[in-house]
């Protein structure tokens, strides 16, 4: 009988009852701290989604709220002003703009000013020129 066993069906079988065992002495004797770290754990994977989820959604909020505004500006500007003028405007536009989300912002926002621009006023703006209308993120 003993020939059929092999030491890997045996080791097998041990560890087995080994992990019942332990898990069984746990639950019985340690169950309040148990549910306390359980607690602690879901609580703490939840919040951290949760924080993610709401930070990355906020910030694409903000990035349309943005888009939008960008473009009632150049259609309110229109085709009577000129190039000087409306760059003016841009930059005092942007000074309002929240410095923590300029670095993730500015190439949507630039492509879409440079676009908007000679759609919407009739003249082309540079990457450079939409660019020096950013503040110093430094600061």
């Amino acid at each position: 009988m003993f020939k059929s066993i092999s030491w890997q069906m045996y080791l097998y079988a041990v560890s087995i009852v080994t992990c019942i065992y332990y898990l069984t002495v746990i639950l019985l004797f340690f169950r309040g701290e148990v549910s306390v770290f359980t607690k602690k754990l879901l609580r703490r994977g939840t919040k951290h989604q949760f924080q993610s989820s709401t930070t990355s959604s906020s910030h694409t909020q903000v990035l349309q709220q943005k888009l939008e505004e960008v473009k009632e500006l150049l259609a309110v500007f229109g085709k009577g002003g000129d190039r000087t003028e409306l760059l003016a405007v841009i930059r005092s536009f942007l000074a309002g703009y929240d410095r923590e989300y300029i670095a993730d912002h500015k190439d949507a926002l630039i492509l879409l000013i440079a676009t908007q621009a000679s759609n919407l006023c009739g003249f082309k703006l540079s990457d450079p020129e939409i660019e020096n209308c950013f503040p110093d993120i430094d600061q």
